[in-house]
């Protein structure tokens, strides 16, 4: 599958729409390798709000793994249903996009 990682924008052009156009390139790529989806983490903090923010406008949404998750349920189940794991101590989102519609 199609992981979209590491994925920067220096902060002097930031706002500018450079965000867009480079996932954008990014799908476009895993299309024409034939994928139908993507993923990718996100820092699931309060740091990582405007690339959560950028994603889940650009159509990406939680991956959800009940029983993975379950054993986080201490972090209540607005959290689980936002697709957040722990990974080596972090806690990211985990998001996927359907790029069948994607023209």
């Amino acid at each position: 599958k199609p992981y979209i990682s590491n994925v920067l924008i220096t902060n002097e052009y930031r706002g500018k729409g450079y965000s867009k156009l480079l996932m954008a390139a990014c799908e476009g790529i895993a299309i024409q390798w034939g994928f139908d989806e993507v993923y990718l983490h996100v820092d699931a903090s309060t740091s990582g709000t405007a690339a959560q923010n950028l994603y889940i406008s650009n159509g990406y949404r939680p991956v959800v793994n009940e029983q993975y998750n379950q054993n986080f349920e201490w972090m209540g189940i607005e959290s689980i249903n936002r697709g957040l794991y722990i990974v080596d101590g972090v806690a990211l989102l985990f998001l996927k996009k359907d790029l069948s519609s994607v023209e």
